[in-house]
């Protein structure tokens, strides 16, 4: 996967895809939470709509989506999610990547997300790539842990 990610903003025509990849990549989970995750239930037709979305396509194939929220004091990472038979490719880092770049773009300070705390694998891969844990919330039997990645000199 090249270094530098380029994905395009989705449209209402890429609901069903980004519903199918979100779901195919967070099946795994299952097991693991004893639920689906929260992003498999997640209005992505709304999302879409509402907040931004981009998406990677591959020989016009969707293969990685984006869901970001902008918010006051930084950007919030509500989901990526990379196609399974694209995982350990580097996609999701370079998702990561552009979410700094846009953060940057739009003036805001940090990056905020959040994961399951029994993700340990996303855990350790965030925290390598600057995100501290800020709090915990219970949700449906588990932690959800919440991170931030201060860009710069801001908070």
């Amino acid at each position: 996967m090249a270094a530098e990610i380029k994905p395009r903003r989705a449209t209402p025509q890429d609901v069903p895809s980004v519903h199918a990849l979100v779901n195919e990549a967070f099946e795994k989970y299952i097991p693991l939470i004893g639920r689906k995750p929260l992003p498999m239930t997640a209005d992505h037709a709304q999302l879409i709509a509402n907040h931004q979305v981009w998406v990677l396509g591959e020989d016009g194939e969707i293969i990685a989506v984006l869901e970001m929220i902008t918010n006051a004091d930084a950007l919030y990472i509500d989901t990526v999610a990379v196609k399974n038979s694209h995982q350990s490719r580097g996609v999701g880092k370079g998702l990561l990547a552009f979410a700094e770049a846009q953060a940057r773009r739009l003036g805001l300070p940090a990056l905020t997300l959040c994961t399951n705390e029994r993700y340990q694998v996303l855990l350790a891969m965030y925290s390598k790539l600057g995100y501290v844990e800020t709090h915990r919330v219970a949700v449906q039997g588990t932690d959800v842990v919440y991170m931030r990645k201060r860009l710069g000199g801001g908070a």
